[in-house]
């Protein structure tokens, strides 16, 4: 039987603090996105849990939570909520994984030049410094980029949290310029990489177990797909799946996309990518979007930065070429694929039989995990929610 144990450590140095008895768990892990999990940490009057310190245990933005399943981590993250009830004497604990961080951290070089002043607090004396700093990246093959992005933040006093990244590498190069006046975070710059035509597929994970026995943390880059090696899970319908999601939706369909980002003196630039067979061979409507960027475009600079712009056109009109189909299954790990195999990212074949209302004449094909949603505690079979990519209907869905 699978055992399941919860560690809380400290955020900055990964010190072990204690294991907690921690229930109600429902933890999530997604590719290109941030997971989260929410837990009940129920007190009692008698035993072990007198000796530890709630208060200090569950504090926001300075703790963590790992859980591991049979003492391999299959989660962490940083501990953003704690609300506590007197009536059950509960702790509820809302965290997201190390994606989160990023989300309050700025592309912004070391800061120098501060002023002190009397009461300990600094300041930036002059009004255009952080305004005017720019950090850019010429040529820059895309897995680096990334890298270089979070030891860029993790470079800043306090601001490291021990995130080692993988040595991959996708082979494509981007050309990148974040202005201090723009001040973006990191997690959003990462998120507008991932989500060009060919960008890297970014995971924040867990790692195993260093040796004092604490989880690692982990930036994981994919090539530019993350995914298993060897072949793809197989997900059968009345086999190991033991239930089924199925919508359909054409709210993101787009046959003409337009990409806008800054300019210098020419106004506002503007990338547009339209397939006019959608019109004439698959009679689609004519269906606009359009998506905004941070990206500075200067036609008069050798990387002006509309090639950029160009990819995420690009990128947007190939993810909303048709409608699409959003499948969430639910299967079983206490059989193969084991909940320990799989992740964010993964590559697997769903088998449906002739008959299902949505898929009429049958289904077999491919399908990739977007994210990972478990309960540890449940007492039913052990199982997860698999939420897979959209298919586009032209699969045949």
């Amino acid at each position: 039987m699978t055992a399941w144990s919860y560690l809380i450590s400290d955020l900055a140095t990964n010190k072990t603090l204690a294991e907690v008895p921690l229930s109600g768990i429902r933890a999530t892990k997604g590719v290109c996105m941030s997971g989260t999990l929410q837990a009940d940490w129920v007190l009692t009057r008698h035993g072990s849990t007198t000796r530890r310190d709630p208060y200090d245990l569950t504090t926001p933005a300075r703790r963590v939570v790992y859980a591991l399943e049979d003492g391999q981590p299959r989660w962490g993250g940083i501990i953003w909520t704690s609300s506590y009830d007197s009536s059950t004497r509960t702790v509820s604990i809302g965290a997201a994984d190390w994606w989160s961080y990023f989300d309050h951290r700025l592309i912004l070089p070391v800061l120098s030049g501060w002023t002190t002043r009397t009461d300990g607090t600094r300041i930036q004396a002059d009004p255009f410094y952080a305004s005017g700093l720019v950090t850019s990246y010429a040529d820059v093959e895309q897995n680096q980029l990334a890298r270089d992005l979070v030891a860029l933040a993790q470079s800043h006093s306090a601001g490291n949290i021990g995130i080692v990244a993988d040595a991959s590498s996708s082979g494509i190069y981007r050309d990148r310029t974040y202005l201090g006046s723009a001040l973006k975070s990191v997690g959003s710059a990462l998120a507008d990489l991932s989500q060009v035509i060919d960008g890297p597929d970014v995971l924040f994970d867990v790692g195993s177990v260093d040796s004092s026995g604490r989880p690692t943390r982990v930036l994981k880059l994919g090539t530019p797909r993350l995914g298993q090696e060897g072949s793809a899970h197989v997900w059968e319908h009345g086999g190991n799946i033991i239930g089924l999601k199925w919508s359909r939706s054409a709210s993101a369909m787009t046959t003409r996309h337009y990409a806008t980002g800054k300019g210098i003196e020419l106004g506002m630039p503007t990338a547009v990518t339209e397939d006019p067979a959608q019109y004439t061979h698959s009679r689609w409507p004519l269906l606009e979007s359009t998506s905004g960027h941070d990206i500075e475009v200067d036609p008069t600079a050798p990387y002006g930065g509309f090639d950029s712009l160009q990819g995420h056109a690009d990128g947007s009109l190939a993810r909303g070429r048709s409608p699409i189909a959003l499948p969430t299954l639910v299967v079983r790990t206490d059989q193969a694929p084991t909940l320990g195999t799989i992740s964010p990212g993964d590559d697997g074949r769903l088998v449906l039989p002739p008959g299902h209302e949505f898929a009429r004449a049958g289904y077999d094909g491919p399908v990739r995990v977007a994210q990972i949603a478990f309960t540890p505690d449940a007492r039913e079979v052990p199982s997860a929610e698999l939420v897979c990519n959209p298919l586009l209907e032209s699969t045949g869905v």
